[in-house]
């Protein structure tokens, strides 16, 4: 990869990210919306497929979490809470920072263990709505 491809990437992946959050804010306000739920999985699908095109393992491995959530919403076993949404919106914050930045940074990997710690919640069969 050269440098003029890595840094179309970046570029498309903070404008998906401010797509992202936008969608996000409109998400908590409309938190029945199919076609946003939709919008947002495909976004988060895109940024995880890039970032595995490029090189970026860690911001598509991470990014694949967060899609998992969403698709878990598409899909009806979760729901829109306030809380996914704030933690949406800190996974887009991480996801940007990634891509900012050029090596490890102990506190980043911090704050992005914690956040995929907090998303195995909703995972747990007490999350998840049961089919009736």
């Amino acid at each position: 990869m050269d440098n003029e491809q890595i840094e179309i990437f970046k570029e498309e992946t903070r404008e998906l990210l401010e797509e992202l959050e936008s969608s996000m804010l409109k998400l908590e306000k409309n938190r029945e919306d199919e076609a946003l739920i939709a919008q947002i999985f495909r976004s988060l699908h895109t940024i995880k497929g890039s970032g595995a095109m490029f090189g970026f393992d860690d911001v598509s491995q991470f990014t694949h979490r967060v899609e998992n959530i969403f698709d878990m919403l598409r899909k009806g076993k979760i729901e829109v809470t306030p809380e996914l949404i704030d933690m949406g919106l800190s996974s887009l914050d991480i996801i940007r920072d990634m891509v900012k930045s050029d090596s490890g940074n102990i506190h980043l990997e911090t704050r992005r263990n914690s956040l995929l710690e907090t998303f195995s919640r909703f995972y747990e069969p007490s999350a998840i709505k049961q089919a009736g």
